[in-house]
């Protein structure tokens, strides 16, 4: 069997075991596997989509964009609702966004009136297509939500509640109360595990050992095959010390790192089987060598290109020493054993691992040792070295002190920004931390890493009143700034409805049941309307399409006679 996919044992439950094939069939039938637990993209269609914290469930924050840099003026900004009450959206928060929706946390109004919310935004023109009040984000959480576009639905994870909320219209369809709250840790689903697909977050115990990962099914309840109610809990099990520890998955594992008890114990990478339907053990455990805690989630790699060869990799937090005090650390997948090692600046955010071997990191608060910057190490197979940092290569001692004072080196990324990066033009967009460490950031670094592994980065602009853990879908750049949430890039072609990058007989299908849904793409002649006359109107613009490409096919037979 293919790496990641499950079978039922003879009760009928996902597991590891054995099962009669034509059961198993039946069951990976319903989804076809992915390396990194998400739907692949329809035939054809452009992946645009961005599904939740460092975008995917291996957390591999990069995209495939078709972005045209420089970006421009925003296409949009949101910042007030429906009713014109200003948004103060999570200021260290990302979005997610789906084909058709951003969906972000943010608050109204102030004391006795202060309201947090789940907004479903349309991705195009900003406008608020639902919202739906959730539960207050508590000591300061930052948790991103999760779109599973299969399900249409949206996971929100704040205060003490995991809730699901319809993609469409933002009703809720489950609710999950936590004992312990939910800080900085996002949820993650799995798309590749038959009709057994489940959702994995981690609660906070920020100086303990009572932190735990869950595992929740999202899948319709089967009497044999999946006997779980979707929102139901399959099983929990406590890690130890835990705060903005968002779990990753890949291939049938999540892995999960842990905060350690604050003064005591260190940091751990665990793994455990996706599939199980009991309390599991852990298959391996892995401390950090270095002995300090881990306040992030990891990210999975395939480094070699074939089953086998995963790596996992995290990022330490040091709460003392100066940039090098932490470290950025490498796996092996399969059994947990330490390939490598390397001093790092501190950190919540993930590594983003890319094809040549080069790793991005985020790092570094304003005080206590520490800087904000943006570094780049090279994986050399049984070591790593930091290739690059930008604090360093843009510092100018002015008053040759030695030491790096502000105002003397360009400020770039932090320990609560997550970066993206667009692979079809190696362009990262990455946030400034601001000056006091937490709030919406006030502009956004967009750097040139150079398509060789041995290239050196450089900083080519910086885009003002956003930069919060940015993200890339299709043509477009998303993010949370100072003055609401900004969108950049262009709007998608007059009539592609369903958003997949061409206009053919598949966006006159999606038009009935978008245009009851009054999604604005359906306002295809712009009038404000959702009416007949643009059904009328995207006929004529698909059929027009399709005469062309006739004429093109009759005129290449014509030639070749």
């Amino acid at each position: 069997m293919s790496k990641g996919m499950f079978q039922l044992d003879f009760r009928g439950r996902c597991t590891g075991g054995g099962a009669p094939v034509a059961i198993v069939l039946m069951c990976v039938a319903m989804t076809a596997p992915s390396s990194n637990g998400q739907s692949p993209c329809p035939p054809g269609a452009a992946c645009d989509s961005w599904s939740g914290f460092a975008r995917d469930a291996s957390h591999s924050s990069t995209a495939d964009g078709s972005l045209t840099l420089p970006l421009g003026a925003p296409a949009w900004v949101r910042s007030v609702d429906d009713s014109g009450r200003a948004i103060a959206f999570v200021g260290q928060s990302s979005v997610a966004v789906s084909r058709t929706l951003v969906c972000a946390i943010g608050s109204t109004g102030s004391g006795q009136t202060l309201q947090f919310w789940c907004f479903g935004l349309s991705r195009f023109t900003g406008g608020v297509v639902w919202v739906t009040p959730v539960a207050r984000p508590l000591l300061d959480s930052y948790s991103t939500p999760v779109i599973d576009e299969i399900r249409q639905q949206v996971i929100v994870t704040t205060g003490r509640q995991v809730v699901a909320l319809n993609l469409m219209n933002g009703a809720q369809r489950w609710v999950i109360n936590t004992v312990q709250p939910i800080v900085n840790a996002s949820p993650v689903i799995t798309n590749d595990l038959g009709v057994c697909n489940r959702m994995f977050f981690t609660d906070y115990d920020g100086a303990g050992t009572g932190g735990s990962l869950h595992c929740v099914n999202i899948d319709e309840f089967h009497t044999l095959a999946n006997p779980y109610m979707p929102g139901e809990t399959v099983w929990s099990v406590v890690i130890g010390g835990t705060s903005g520890n968002t779990p990753a998955y890949a291939d049938g594992r999540v892995y999960v790192c842990t905060a350690g008890e604050y003064g005591v114990s260190g940091g751990e990478v665990r793994c455990y089987d996706a599939r199980s339907t009991s309390t599991p053990t852990p298959l391996w455990v892995t401390p950090n060598p270095i002995g300090e805690g881990f306040y992030s989630g990891p990210s999975v790699a395939n480094v070699g290109g074939v089953n086998g060869q995963d790596a996992v990799y995290a990022a330490s937090y040091a709460f003392f020493g100066t940039i090098s005090s932490a470290n950025l650390l490498k796996l092996r997948a399969s059994d947990g054993a330490v390939v490598w090692s390397t001093p790092s600046n501190r950190t919540s955010m993930t590594p983003i691992v890319m094809s040549d071997g080069r790793i991005v990191l985020s790092t570094g608060v304003s005080g206590f040792g520490s800087l904000p910057a943006l570094q780049v190490f090279r994986d050399l197979s049984v070591s790593a070295s930091m290739v690059w940092d930008s604090s360093i290569a843009t510092w100018s001692d002015s008053n040759s002190n030695g030491v790096r004072d502000t105002g003397e080196y360009t400020r770039l990324g932090g320990w609560t920004v997550q970066p993206a990066l667009d692979r079809a033009t190696n362009s990262l967009f990455v946030g400034v931390i601001p000056t006091g460490g937490s709030g919406a950031c006030a502009s956004m670094g967009v750097v040139a890493l150079g398509a060789l592994a041995t290239s050196v980065p450089q900083i080519q602009t910086f885009v003002p009143n956003c930069g919060s853990s940015p993200v890339i879908a299709g043509r477009n750049v998303y993010s949370i700034g100072l003055t609401g949430l900004h969108a950049f890039g262009a709007p998608p072609p007059q009539g592609d409805i369903n958003s997949d990058g061409r206009l053919d007989e598949a966006d006159l299908y999606a038009f009935g049941p978008m245009s009851l849904a009054q999604d604005p793409r359906c306002d295809v002649n712009a009038d404000g309307q959702i009416t007949s006359a643009d059904r009328e109107l995207l006929e004529v613009i698909v059929r027009a399409g399709e005469s062309e490409t006739l004429d093109a096919s009759r005129r290449q037979q014509e030639a070749g006679r």
